[in-house]
């Protein structure tokens, strides 16, 4: 009797296994319909696939490596990888079977061209790699001029592979908005302030996968218009929804979503030295200021959470130990005085119109009560960010909001953040031995003596207040309870496509 039970769960599991949900009661097929606040701009050419635009090409493009929430690297379209002969240099071993949407292979010629788009570029990902080599038809060889521990996370995070043959034909301009890569779904359309459709790739490489007929991203900029459309049943979700509009829809049964991926902080001009914010004692005063856990809180209903260093408590690289620098308005008073500035100081503050802007109003209250006049500017994101980029676009003086996403690699956050090669946060002053100790920690192969490096780039961040750390957040998603298996919001999983096992319940 008991092998008869057995072999009945084997057999059931088994075919839940080969059908996918249709054993569970749900179907195959219809259009996931998922409204945005944000625009699209490029996301479809692999060296200019950068933040939210990661988001819009996975549903499409795929990275070589994928990495858990965990940080734990697994096979996608590269099925292994190992060290070369000469300690720095990586083998990469490709999966076989794979097409791109226009029915090109996928392949190590493939790999090469996509690889060759970022070699030799001063800034950005793969800067040690000087050359791609094609040892066979599916693997690849990347020559480094020295090993570093962040060139695998590089491959997960920003190793987008597209069609060689697409964009030798069209172009990348043409590419920017045209994604041709091996994802679940193909690119159908893109309308800008309008909607972006994509059906699905009957020829991709996991087998039965997508269930879904096809994703459509509906662009929404009104909150209020976004939540009637849900309630009325146009679209099935919200990405980027409002704390408040996820607390009402969820006692209505909607599913609720959200990751802290992304840290938002204070980008101040600390370059300029007539700048009051050159002084690491105003730094440091402003930080104090600021009440975070009552802002998350009360205004970011939890949603939001207020940080204190460059990693969250999760992750492994965490300093328990760590003095922070909580809320105490007379600590930061008495900073403000020994820095010359006892009766404050005036600093523009600009941040795009998508930020969160009760959470700036609040750190415009607090910084008021020891003496920091903040003018709030709304900007719209084009000068937004060619701020962040762009040396000298930051009046001097100023201030900004600053992004910096919460990667499991802490070394790769402050590469292509913090290091004084980014391109990013140009107006911040970059303590001496900071990129030296990065380098170090990047280069150490044991994974114990690399924690402990690890850790010393976080002190001397943290010490020299490079920026002023204020919440972590994510993407929030309302999602109607019928939708099932995405993984949108899994952390340091924005680089695969989160749609890909996403099934509709009868």
């Amino acid at each position: 009797m008991k092998k008869t039970i057995k072999m009945v769960v084997f057999i059931y599991l088994f075919a839940a296994l080969l059908c996918g949900p249709k054993v569970f009661g749900a179907e195959y097929g219809g259009h996931l319909k998922l409204i945005w606040s944000l625009p699209a701009v490029s996301f479809g050419y692999p060296p200019k696939i950068r933040s939210i635009g990661e988001m819009y090409a996975s549903v499409a493009m795929e990275t070589m490596i994928a990495v858990d929430k965990y940080g734990k690297f697994h096979p996608h379209l590269a099925t292994a990888w190992k060290l070369a002969e000469d300690e720095k240099s990586w083998i990469i071993s490709l999966r076989k079977g794979v097409k791109f949407h226009d029915g090109t292979d996928f392949d190590a010629e493939a790999f090469k061209f996509n690889m060759d788009l970022f070699v030799g570029k001063p800034t950005g990902a793969f800067k040690n790699i000087t050359s791609v080599d094609v040892l066979d038809k599916y693997t690849a060889r990347l020559n480094a001029s020295k090993y570093q521990s962040i060139t695998i996370f590089e491959l997960a995070s920003e190793a987008y592979m597209a069609s060689p043959k697409a964009i030798k034909e069209k172009g990348a301009k043409w590419a920017e908005t045209h994604p041709v890569g091996t994802g679940p779904f193909k690119f159908v359309s893109f309308q800008r302030g309008k909607n972006m459709l994509w059906t699905r790739f009957d020829q991709y490489w996991k087998q039965g996968r997508p269930y879904l007929d096809g994703v459509e991203y509906l662009f929404i900029k009104d909150k209020m218009t976004a939540l009637s459309a849900l309630k009325a049943g146009e679209a099935h979700g919200i990405i980027f929804a409002l704390p408040q509009h996820a607390k009402t829809m969820a006692k209505q049964g909607f599913k609720i979503d959200f990751d802290q991926a992304v840290g938002i902080h204070l980008m101040v001009d600390s370059k300029s030295p007539d700048s009051p914010w050159a002084n690491k004692k105003v730094r440091q005063a402003a930080e104090y200021a600021i009440d975070k856990e009552t802002i998350c809180s009360q205004l970011g209903l939890d949603y939001k959470l207020p940080v204190y260093q460059m990693v969250k408590p999760e992750n492994p690289a965490y300093i328990k130990d760590l003095p922070i620098r909580k809320y105490n308005p007379e600590k930061a008073k008495k900073l403000l005085k020994e820095a010359g500035y006892p009766g404050g100081f005036t600093s523009d503050f600009y941040y795009p119109g998508m930020g969160w802007r009760d959470g700036w109003q609040a750190v415009q209250s607090y910084l008021a009560a020891v003496g920091i006049k903040l003018k709030l500017i709304v900007i719209d994101r084009p000068r937004y960010f060619t701020m962040r980029f762009k040396p000298g676009a930051l009046p001097a003086g100023a201030a900004s909001q600053m992004v910096m996403f919460q990667a499991p690699d802490p070394l790769y956050m402050a590469t292509a953040s913090l290091a004084s090669t980014s391109p990013h946060v140009p107006s911040m002053k970059r303590p001496p031995g900071f990129d030296r100790l990065l380098d170090e920690a990047i280069g150490e192969r044991n994974p114990a003596q690399r924690i402990q490096k690890t850790h010393e780039v976080i002190r001397l961040a943290h010490d020299e207040q490079m920026y002023i750390p204020f919440f972590t957040e994510g993407p929030l998603l309302i999602m109607n309870p019928n939708i099932h298996d995405y993984e949108f919001f899994e952390y340091g999983r924005n680089y695969i496509c989160p749609f890909t096992n996403t099934y509709m319940s009868k």
